[in-house]
This record gives structure tokens, C-alpha cells and sequence, in this order.
């Protein structure tokens, strides 16, 4: 059986919330976890640094073959997200 795990993402995706999402992050990839849906319905502004998190994120979920799913986009982040061409290394739903 598959099983996932959600992340809430916070509201400002930058250095500052980088030790959190770190920690977020490293429990939902629990053993048995096959997906981690980041939920970023809270986010309001992700910058260069965030962006960084992600992609360090995504090799660690990598590593332990779990997929990376970015869920609930606000419309103005996930331009942002597009731009940065993140959508060729993590699912944006």
C-alpha cells in the first residue's frame, strides 16, 4: 500500500522559514512514505532561497524514491515556480 504524507508549506518560502520547512520536511519522509504532497495554500512569497529548499527537498526525496507533489498553488507563486522551471523537478498541481 501507498502511503503519502502533506507538508503545510508557510507563508514566506525563504531563509527564514528554511530551519521549519527543513524539519517539515525531513519527518514527512517517514519509512513507508511514497509521495509528499506540499500543500502551499498558506504561501505568499517564495524568493531565491526557498526556491533552493525546494530543489534540496526534492534530491533528498529522490534518494529515498519518494515523489514530490506541490498542491493548492496560488496563482501568482506558481507563475513564479514556472519561471524558475521547478515543474521539471516537482509535480505542480
Amino acid at each position: 500500500m501507498s502511503s503519502s504524507a502533506i507538508v503545510k508549506m508557510p507563508k514566506r518560502l525563504d531563509y527564514s522559514s528554511s530551519k521549519d520547512f527543513d524539519v517539515a520536511f525531513g519527518a514527512a519522509l517517514a519509512p513507508g512514505v511514497h509521495t509528499i504532497s506540499l500543500d502551499w495554500t498558506a504561501v505568499e512569497v517564495i524568493d531565491s532561497s526557498g526556491m533552493g529548499l525546494l530543489i534540496l527537498a526534492y534530491k533528498k526525496a529522490k534518494q529515498e524514491q519518494v515523489n514530490v507533489v506541490a498542491v493548492n498553488i496560488p496563482t501568482a507563486i506558481r507563475e513564479v515556480l514556472l519561471v524558475a522551471n521547478l515543474q521539471k523537478i516537482i509535480e505542480l498541481n
